[in-house]
């Protein structure tokens, strides 16, 4: 079984010879915010997805979703930032980049500590409020409920996809999650830890001889694969909500 959105190329971003599946958080220019804004580009992939893919919310995107470049992109996770934001101690105590106070914390080490998007419910207050600034139709929010296990999250995954729609994924603390490979946009391999990360599935494969289940996921640009065996028994918070 292989089900994945009827978009194939999911959130198309171009730029010059080089074609991103979905946002990078990398792009973003703000230290804090590429170091830990990951909800940040899944909700910005879902909300430009649903404005490609549902009447109600094409006004959700100011540009063009025909034509996604990477210029464009940037301007609207920008938008969305305002919103849906990482929780760090800048924010907390109103410090700015390269302020006295800032210096001053850096100096002992904790300028720049985050615990980024923590929760799929403030992940959620970021969307609303966003959407509510759009002035469209508020949107259904679904959140999973179900048992952490590989069945219950298959079936929910495979509901969300069915209905062409991505879903955002947290995972907290996941050993299973370090070092996985994936390709950058160009093709060349790499690794990373998805153990702190959120990312969007766009896609789910049962494997016909061994039934292992994995999912097709939008991280950093690019195209990574996860399996639900490893989600299920690994991370110590988890979370995954679909919008519609």
């Amino acid at each position: 079984m292989y089900i994945t959105l009827q978009q194939n190329d999911f959130v198309k971003i171009k730029d010059k010879d080089n074609i991103y599946y979905g946002g990078n958080q990398a792009w973003y220019s703000v230290k804090v915010a590429r170091k830990s804004a990951c909800g940040t580009i899944a909700a910005t992939n879902i909300l430009i997805y649903l404005s490609m893919t549902n009447k109600k919310y094409t006004s959700l995107y100011s540009f063009d979703n025909k034509n996604i470049t990477k210029y464009d992109y940037k301007k609207y996770m920008n938008e969305v930032y305002e919103y849906l934001y990482p929780i760090n101690v800048n924010g907390i105590f109103g410090v700015e980049e390269g302020s006295s106070t800032y210096n001053f914390l850096k100096s002992i080490h904790i300028a720049d500590l985050t615990i980024g998007i923590p929760t799929v419910n403030y992940f959620c207050s970021g969307v609303k409020a966003f959407v509510r600034s759009k002035n469209v139709e508020p949107l259904n929010i679904n959140i999973f409920k179900g048992r952490w296990e590989t069945y219950d999250m298959k079936e929910y995954i495979v509901e969300a996809l069915r209905k062409n729609i991505p879903i955002a994924m947290l995972n907290v603390f996941n050993k299973n999650l370090k070092n996985i490979a994936y390709n950058y946009v160009d093709g060349r391999p790499s690794y990373a830890d998805f153990d702190k990360h959120w990312v969007t599935i766009t896609g789910i494969r049962v494997n016909d001889y061994t039934k292992k289940i994995s999912i097709e996921v939008s991280s950093w640009g690019t195209r990574a694969v996860l399996y639900l065996d490893d989600i299920a028994s690994g991370s110590f918070l988890k979370g995954m909500v679909y919008l519609e």
